[in-house]
């Protein structure tokens, strides 16, 4: 019954590494992009002004999830 146990066990570990292997070596094949690829921002993209009202919109929209995620805890 041991022997048994162990030969799958000994299966599943191989058919893992297997499975590992081959996702790593999918990955060889792919092309990243190079810095020379990625577009540059121009440095005026925003204005002070939209920043801060970005900023303002993250940061309102950060406490609004923090909560919105308490209640929920507390709920439970």
């Amino acid at each position: 019954m041991i022997k048994e146990y162990l030969k799958t066990v000994q299966t599943v570990l191989l058919v893992c590494t297997v499975l590992l292997l081959a996702g790593c070596g999918s990955l060889a094949n792919k092309n990243f992009p190079t810095l020379s690829g990625i577009k540059k921002v121009a440095q005026d993209a925003m204005t002070p002004e939209q920043q801060k009202d970005a900023i303002r919109d993250l940061t309102l929209e950060k406490k609004s999830h923090e909560e919105s995620a308490i209640a929920e805890i507390e709920r439970k």
